[in-house]
């Protein structure tokens, strides 16, 4: 680690309870002094609103930090109204949700979000996305991994599952259709983990053989995870981020994976070192990477190592705050 830079005082404002990734990482004591601030609600405008009325003197930081798209647009606000030149970080703009490029508003919104100093996200091709949608200058991105440290896992109910199966977790850009129809004819269970689906959806999915499961609790779905013949990441198109927690929490477990060949996964991914990249919507691709996965044990093995060396080697906390570090030493040096 770095510890060129003096102490600085950081302000994190995020989505949830406040704690998160690098505030607690022992490596940055007596780098950075954090106040954290959690926003728990789900609402894109009250998260506008709280990041605009943040309860903090913005002027008493260095920096402030935000993790989310609609928090980092209050935060920004209030930083143009007020004339305050305190730093802004957004660390991890990602789209989970519609954006704010409504005809009409985009010239407003370019204009907040150019308040940004940094802008961190964790794909290079998003970093194109959010430059290209909002007219925000490409200088400003910088990129840098997602990643965490993996938490001890429980046993759940599949722990206790006898017949492999697959599993692709999420629900954001997830290609569940071709999932489904790639499964047929291959003798492998399916399993998918999403978030709440309507009665229609969910009836649907079930006749094709898969099992459904919804809203389970994040220890729930790495026990699956590791459980698994495979993880999988089918996206529907490349124009938005997704997958990047499932994708380093199989890395981190040693399973290997079948995802989509998309931009925004392949800074984290290296084609037949980790697992197989297929064409986006491709049926008969991932029914091929299966087969191949499982002609060949041996490979499939090969694949689980190599992908949790390269994981512990670059998702940890510890490697994301020397991310961190390394972007607050090059952009505010005279700190």
């Amino acid at each position: 680690m770095n510890n060129t830079l003096k102490e600085i005082n950081v302000l994190y404002v995020s989505s949830g309870s406040g704690e998160d990734w690098i505030v607690q990482n022992q490596s940055l004591i007596g780098l950075i002094k954090w106040v954290t601030l959690g926003i728990s609600s789900n609402s894109s405008l009250w998260r506008i609103i709280s990041g605009l009325f943040v309860a903090q003197r913005l002027t008493n930081f260095d920096v402030v930090v935000s993790n989310e798209y609609f928090i980092a647009f209050g935060i920004n606000l209030r930083l143009r109204l007020t004339r305050c030149n305190t730093k802004h970080i957004v660390w991890g703009l990602n789209q989970s949700r519609r954006l704010l490029d409504y005809p009409g508003l985009k010239g407003i919104v370019s204009w907040v979000f150019n308040r940004s100093d940094v802008i961190v996200t964790h794909s290079v091709r998003e970093a194109d996305i959010f430059s290209k949608v909002h007219h925000i200058d490409r200088n400003r991105f910088r990129f840098a991994h997602w990643g965490y440290d993996l938490p001890a896992i429980t046993p759940s109910l599949f722990s206790k599952k006898k017949s492999e199966y697959v599993c692709m977790i999420g629900r954001n850009n997830r290609d569940i259709e071709t999932f489904c129809e790639g499964l047929k004819g291959t003798g492998l269970q399916g399993v998918v983990i999403t978030s709440a689906l309507s009665d229609n959806e969910t009836e649907r999915l079930q006749k094709s053989g898969v099992e459904i499961h919804q809203d389970l609790d994040f220890n729930t779905c790495l026990d699956c995870i590791r459980h698994s013949f495979a993880n999988v990441i089918l996206l529907k198109d490349d124009l938005r981020g997704a997958g990047h927690i499932t994708l380093v929490s199989a890395m981190f477990l040693g399973v290997p994976q079948i995802i989509s060949c998309a931009a925004v996964l392949e800074d984290y991914f290296i084609h037949e070192e980790h697992g197989l990249m297929i064409p986006i919507g491709s049926a008969h691709a991932f029914r091929s990477a299966l087969d191949k996965l499982h002609k060949n044990p041996e490979l499939k093995q090969k694949m689980g190592h190599s992908s949790q060396e390269y994981a512990l080697k670059n998702f940890t906390n510890n490697a994301i705050a020397e991310h961190f570090v390394s972007i607050v030493g090059e952009e505010f040096n005279h700190l």
